[in-house]
């Protein structure tokens, strides 16, 4: 868990919340390191039940309808976070109609269009969405 989570974190990956991993070996060092004595058969079956539902049941609801008070990964929500790109999909020539829009830009094929011949703008554009 620790070499995962640490090999995880040495890399600076893109698009992960690195707080999970910071905590999941933290995680590690507190359950297995500074308390190896302490076991689920010590804990009596009420007390359990109750940090069942308070882990599984309430925190997760409380995130999910106050989720400005209650971090992503504690709620189990789905992280959607202000990525650098997101894809628009649209049937055929449709996209035009967006054109009629104050942007601050031109599409990126219509940007790449000045420079190359066709084929190029959608090689290079794939190449961000495989990296991404």
């Amino acid at each position: 868990m620790l070499a995962l989570h640490g090999y995880i974190t040495s890399n600076v990956p893109m698009g992960v919340p690195i707080e999970w991993n910071v905590m999941v070996a933290y995680g590690g060092f507190a359950l297995f390191w500074a308390h190896p004595d302490v076991s689920l058969l010590t804990v009596g079956p009420p007390a359990l039940a109750v940090f069942l539902v308070a882990m599984l049941v309430a925190i997760p609801l409380l995130g999910n309808l106050v989720p400005a008070r209650l971090s992503f990964l504690l709620a189990m929500r789905f992280y959607a976070g202000n990525w650098a790109y997101s894809i628009w999909l649209f049937r055929g020539e449709s996209y035009r109609k967006l054109e009629r829009l104050t942007t601050s830009s031109p599409w990126v094929y219509d940007q790449l269009a000045r420079f190359y011949e066709r084929p190029t703008p959608l090689v290079s554009s794939g190449r961000s969405w495989a990296f991404a």
